[in-house]
């Protein structure tokens, strides 16, 4: 392998369809053999152990075809060899092929180990070709397949013509058995071992003698072995059988054994670019998870495509440039400021050796395309409602038409959204944030609390929330997560209700159940109840600003303050936990934390290129998030599902692990929205939020929190929640949030909010007229 590497250099990037292209060739060609398999006689295949071998595993061949015409290979370049004897070919292609050779069709995880580092002593392979390694080792292996069956059917055909030469010269009913007719000389047969080996084991099953036996070999034979016996002949065909069983045995063998390796394992072992980053100074690399690695490593990959360097020129360059650290850029000394972050124009100059980039934000371009192809999908269809207009005869007052303009105005502005949406989300790639990985355990430094604000009205609600919390620890269990429920009692026309000491004895007894079942020196469980205060504006005793005031008082503990500052009376937790707590998750009542993804959530926001940075002076986060939104599906629907719910929840369950959730905002301007479930920053959130929204003026919060603190939207992690059971439950779910919208339109006039944060504001108040 080391000498072939230096005959395989030259190549090109280009596209290259061989997997399709060639699997469907082999689907063909293993249907024909199939079929004619499928016509011999049974008995005469059981003579052949290969057959055996290739009737018995036809179904794997299949589904690993099937696999293959799935392949997207073919979207992205690839290295093609230019000037070898396989000039066209890919090059993984070729090296898989001759590893398959070289290996007697036997390939394991080991020595495919073992070739490939031979290999790239001389000339590294690139990430894209490692990353296809497991599909041309499986289009190789199936060619492979192919070949050695073709072979078996040679066989198999061979000694079809023997038992069909034995039937027509030889009777067996004769009183005295003649041969004579058998000893003729076959042609292109004569010497064929299968042929021969069953015309002598047919003439055994017949009872010939030896004589008769010895005859037909000394007519056959005596030019070749002067002293053969059908003893030796049977080892011959016995030997060549062997070497064809281990032909077909080896691949298929092979391929049941590639399918269960770590193909992740094996791409980091040989990946140059990998053994490059993984020395990354800030020790970040090591870190995130395989997602977030594969992300640096297609950005050096795009690189390296761009300016004609090889891939591992690029890494090295972004590491000189982490070593030596940059002025003015955060984490400099994290290779991922180069590749993804506001370092990314450095290296680009660097490697195309011009004058040092400037690290200022550039204009955003795509922005200004969005909002342009908005206006122009807005003007089309007002220009066509006055077609329309005109053609019925109803276009002649200008009056008229702006009235009726001014009527179906948030209809059209809708499907413009719509189009344009869903124009930029299929032609601009959606945008994944890096991640560290948590999934064994939470650092300290990144310690992080689930919350569920929620209002409780009876002692039976209030356990059961709780249990709901113990849910979501059991699909968590990470060191450094911790879970609170910020309890509220319900609206009262007295500040103390006689039930009130029954819910709090019912949590309190619970809450330290569920930390008696858990070890450690800092509670798994906490409980934080608050005091009714009076509102004159609702005109009762209720809990301050109900979900945004639990969230943002529970802040201010974390950040230090007294309890004096808050309206929480029972705080049944220690204060370690709420001082060291860095990150916050809050959640519905109705909603679901699935399995790992608190952890996914938490090496989100602490990832050095999420980190949020804030400007002391502008009070603004000018690098990184505040928040990260995850996505949020409805529960898959159950034979308990109402029809309404069946009907109208849309998408249910989890997407596909493999697909990117987009979302234009994210895609298009960096910055997602925050719907009210998600994880926070608490210093930065509490910093820039306390006593900044006033009180009793808003009821839909999480849009006005996420335009005054940055907000990231991620597809790679999830949240459950249920669909309203009712039409009723919707139509309540939907006049809350309406009258939330619209409680934000006093925020259109404000200057401390920037123009897409009033376009948000503005386009949810467009959304809310569309039922009318």
């Amino acid at each position: 392998m080391a000498e072939l590497s230096s005959r395989l250099t030259g190549v090109r990037w280009q596209r290259h369809s061989i997997v399709i292209t060639n699997s469907k060739r082999i689907h063909h060609q293993m249907n024909a053999i199939r079929e004619k398999i499928e016509e011999m006689p049974s008995d005469l295949l059981a003579l052949i152990p290969s057959a055996r071998w290739l009737i018995d595993n036809f179904q794997m061949i299949y589904r690993e075809i099937k696999k293959l015409n799935f392949s997207t290979t073919g979207i992205m370049p690839m290295p093609v060899l230019r000037n070898t004897k396989w000039k066209g070919l890919p090059r993984i292609y070729v090296i898989a092929g001759l590893m398959i050779e070289i290996s007697d069709g036997y390939l394991s995880e080991e020595n495919i180990l073992h070739m490939l580092k031979a290999y790239q002593q001389a000339e590294p392979l690139t990430d894209r070709e490692l990353q296809m390694l497991p599909e041309m080792v499986g289009l190789a292996m199936l060619e492979h397949i192919l070949e050695v069956t073709w072979k078996i059917t040679d066989v198999a055909d061979t000694k079809a013509a023997a038992d069909l030469f034995v039937k027509e010269h030889f009777e067996p009913d004769q009183e005295y058995p003649d041969i004579s007719n058998l000893l003729t000389h076959m042609g292109e047969r004569k010497g064929g071992i299968y042929f021969h080996s069953h015309v002598l084991y047919l003439m055994r099953n017949l009872s010939l003698d030896e004589d008769m036996v010895r005859r037909y070999i000394v007519f056959h034979f005596a030019d070749e072995w002067e002293s053969t016996s059908s003893v030796d002949i049977f080892m011959e065909e016995s030997r060549q059988e062997s070497i064809l069983e281990s032909a077909i045995r080896n691949p298929i063998t092979s391929l049941r054994e590639l399918g269960e390796i770590n193909e992740e394992a094996i791409f980091e072992e040989l990946s140059a670019v990998e053994g490059i980053l993984s020395k990354d100074p800030a020790g970040v690399y090591p870190q995130m998870d395989s997602l977030s690695r594969g992300l640096y490593r297609h950005e050096v990959a795009k690189l390296a495509i761009r300016y004609g360097i090889p891939e591992i020129h690029v890494a090295k360059r972004c590491m000189s440039l982490a070593e030596a650290g940059q002025p003015n850029l955060n984490q400099a000394n994290h290779v991922g400021v180069y590749l993804l972050g506001k370092g990314a124009k450095i290296l680009k100059h660097t490697i195309r050796k011009r004058m040092k980039a400037s690290t200022s934000e550039p204009p955003n371009i795509k922005g200004l395309l969005y909002f342009v192809s908005l206006g122009g999908l807005a003007l089309l269809m007002f220009h066509l409602l006055w077609l329309a207009l005109a053609q019925g005869g109803m276009g002649d007052g200008i009056w008229r038409y702006a009235l009726m303009a001014l009527a179906v105005a948030p209809v059209i502005f809708g499907l413009a959204v719509k189009i344009a949406n869903s124009l930029f989300t299929r032609s601009i790639p959606a945008k994944s944030l890096p991640a560290m990985d948590y999934k064994e355990g939470i650092p300290d430094h990144a310690r992080t609390l689930v919350v569920m604000p929620v209002i409780i009205s009876r002692k039976e609600q209030g356990v059961e929330y709780l249990n709901r919390l113990q849910k979501h620890h059991l699909a968590n269990r990470q060191t450094n997560l911790h879970f609170a429920l910020l309890a509220d009692y319900a609206d009262a026309s007295q500040k103390e209700m006689p039930e009130d000491a029954g819910i709090r004895e019912a949590l309190v007894t619970r809450i330290g159940e569920l930390n008696a079942d858990t070890r450690g020196t800092l509670p798994k469980f906490s409980l934080l109840i608050r005091e009714r205060r009076f509102n004159a504006s609702e005109d009762c005793w209720m809990c301050w600003e109900r979900k945004r005031g639990k969230l943002e008082e529970f802040n201010r503990l974390l950040s230090g303050e007294n309890q004096e500052n808050t309206s929480f009376v029972d705080i049944l937790t220690k204060p370690e936990l709420l001082l060291s707590t860095r990150y916050v998750i809050t959640l519905d009542a109705d909603s679901d934390l699935v399995l790992d993804n608190a952890s996914r959530l938490v090496g989100l926001i602490d990832h050095p290129l999420n980190r949020a940075v804030v400007d002391p002076v502008k009070k603004k986060v000018t690098e990184g998030y505040a928040i990260i939104q995850p996505q949020v599906m409805n529960h898959i629907s159950d034979s308990v599902s109402s029809l309404f719910q069946r009907v109208y929840s849309g998408k249910t369950g989890l997407p596909n692990y493999s697909m990117a959730i987009s979302d234009v905002y994210q895609d298009v301007f960096n910055t997602g929205t925050f719907v009210g479930k998600g994880i926070y920053n608490v210093r930065v959130f509490h910093d820039l939020l306390d006593n900044v929204i006033p009180e009793n003026r808003v009821l839909s919060h999480d849009l006005l929190e996420s335009c005054y603190v940055r907000t990231a939207f991620t597809g790679n992690a999830h949240i459950v929640e249920n669909f309203p059971g009712s039409f009723a439950a919707y139509a309540k779910r939907q006049h809350r949030w309406i009258r939330g919208d619209w409680q934000l339109l006093p925020w259109l006039f404000k200057r401390d909010l920037g123009p897409l944060s009033k376009w948000k504001i503005l386009d949810d108040l467009r959304a809310s007229l569309e039922p009318l």
